[in-house]
């Protein structure tokens, strides 16, 4: 597991900042300034979620279609939210179409223009995920796709996630220094002084640990192939095209 620091260190290391003194265990504290520490820290690690695709925080959903489903399936506990273009339609070599709106969706369903169409739509309702075509379902298609968990932190060994903290030990999978200041940002702002500099250097390190969470790729002034050959139903092939 990449280097991550346990809530006792991330709550200790904001209240130092903040002008406090450390506290031994941060959990149990009867000082009113942890209390509130402990809470800001649930929803600051709530937040981070939706402000970029953390690479801590990817799952992979996957699921088999069977001509008995109703094209309705439950979505992970843990889901929070999709990772976009990552669907695909594994047997078939295809990229999952969508999400549909709900006008689309209703369009597809009363034309029927899907049922004798070779790729899958989608849509996510609900808390669950739906497919088309589902009147009925075409069995034995691998769809899967990539997801960002709700649970942002997990025990020491790295092997049960949460979407609260629940001990002292428990990591918390953010690059540590960013928590710390989103966590001192919260905690000034909730006590009503001013967080004007906080918030700027939260931003800054923002800015630096997004940059640096995942790989990026090369940029090419060249020509770009643009999208892989898969077979030569679905594109032409590098090379050969036109021959016997």
């Amino acid at each position: 597991m990449a280097y991550y620091e346990d809530v006792s260190s991330i709550i200790n290391g904001a209240a130092v900042e903040c002008g406090l003194e450390p506290a031994v265990d941060v959990l149990a504290s009867s000082n009113v300034a942890f209390t509130q520490l402990r809470y800001l820290l649930d929803a600051a690690g709530q937040e981070l979620i939706r402000m970029a695709d953390w690479q801590e925080l990817v799952s992979l959903y996957e699921l088999t279609t069977s001509a008995l489903d109703t094209g309705e399936y439950a979505l992970p506990s843990d889901f929070d939210h999709m990772i976009n273009q990552t669907g695909w339609d594994f047997t078939n070599q295809n990229p999952l179409s969508g999400p549909a709106s709900p006008q689309m969706w209703q369009y597809l369903k009363a034309r029927d223009y899907i049922s004798g169409s070779m790729f899958v739509i989608f849509r996510l309702k609900k808390q669950k995920f739906n497919i088309l075509p589902d009147n009925p379902v075409p069995g034995g298609i691998d769809i899967k796709f990539e997801y960002i968990r709700n649970t942002w932190c997990s025990n020491s060994a790295g092997n049960q996630f949460f979407t609260k903290v629940q001990q002292t030990s428990d990591l918390v999978l953010y690059p540590p220094i960013l928590i710390k200041k989103l966590l001192k940002v919260k905690f000034l702002e909730a006590k009503g002084f001013d967080s004007e500099k906080a918030r700027d250097d939260f931003a800054l390190m923002f800015d630096a640990t997004t940059g640096q969470d995942k790989g990026a790729p090369v940029l090419n002034a060249g020509v770009l192939r643009g999208y892989p050959y898969l077979d030569g139903y679905r594109n032409v092939p590098y090379t050969g095209y036109g021959g016997v």
